[in-house]
């Protein structure tokens, strides 16, 4: 079907771009790696604007239901335009890119990039070929980010130059930081409540005589806590409670083993 048809080919031409940007970029370290890639978004945001033809700029190009004809699942029929399928499919996207990740980084592939992370130029001279494999990275994840972004395509219905802006991108990258960027599951888990919680504060509530519109407020709070975050705990919010709760649970096992052991003479 071409709705499938354009899916498969947006897939491919995220990697692609994502193989054509980072051979440019990945060159570069650290703060001109970072304007390189903001200064990138923010052109292709503006062509995309001003093109009419192809993108009809700032109004934005329509997108067909994902499921044209309807979907069948659990038993139970879903419409074009029913909105559950395309949760599912997202999920899905969700189970695939965690086994993908999880699956590179317990390989050599994540060994080198571990290694590249720590230390660029030890792992160069220890034989890595850093712009190689930071190439690769850069690949794999435009590749699932393009995968998710034409299943929302779908989903919303239309597709504008604002889903490109500098704040869409920031919240991103705060998932990551706020979750943890060390840690798979800890980064998965960030996003998860950082997306929970934009929902959650986009209404207004009062306080005392004073009303407090929190879908201008929220991105002050979300802007505060990334700074805390990066200041006191860069490892993440998540990964040090998921430390945390493992340790304990060791702990209480521990105890009750001995516990356990103590009793046993006596019965």
């Amino acid at each position: 079907p071409p709705v499938w048809a354009g899916l498969l080919a947006g897939i491919l031409m995220g990697a692609l771009f994502g193989f054509l940007v980072g051979s440019l970029v990945l060159r570069l370290r650290s703060t001109y790696l970072a304007l390189f890639t903001i200064g990138f978004s923010e052109i292709l945001r503006a062509v995309i604007s001003a093109e009419i033809d192809i993108t009809q700029g700032q109004s934005g190009l329509k997108m067909s239901p994902l499921f044209p004809g309807g979907i069948s699942l659990f038993g139970m029929e879903f419409g074009a335009a029913a909105k559950v399928p395309p949760y599912y499919a997202m999920l899905l996207l969700f189970l695939i890119s965690m086994a993908i990740m999880g699956w590179l980084a317990s390989s050599r592939f994540g060994l080198f990039i571990r290694a590249i992370r720590e230390d660029e130029e030890a792992a160069a001279a220890l034989g890595v070929h850093v712009v190689r494999y930071k190439v690769l990275v850069f690949v794999v994840t435009a590749t699932i980010a393009a995968a998710a972004g034409v299943i929302q395509g779908h989903y919303i219905g239309i597709i504008t130059p604002n889903i490109l802006i500098i704040l869409q991108m920031s919240l991103v990258i705060a998932m990551a930081v706020i979750g943890g960027l060390e840690s798979l599951v800890s980064a998965a888990i960030g996003a998860i409540i950082i997306e929970f919680m934009l929902e959650l504060l986009r209404n207004s509530f009062d306080i005392g005589p004073f009303s407090v519109d929190m879908t201008t407020w929220r991105l002050v709070f979300f802007g505060a806590l990334l700074m805390l975050t990066l200041r006191f705990r860069r490892n993440g919010l998540i990964h040090p409670l998921i430390t945390w709760f493992s340790r304990r649970n060791v702990g209480q096992e521990t105890v009750a083993n001995r516990a356990a052991a103590a009793a046993a003479p006596d019965a």
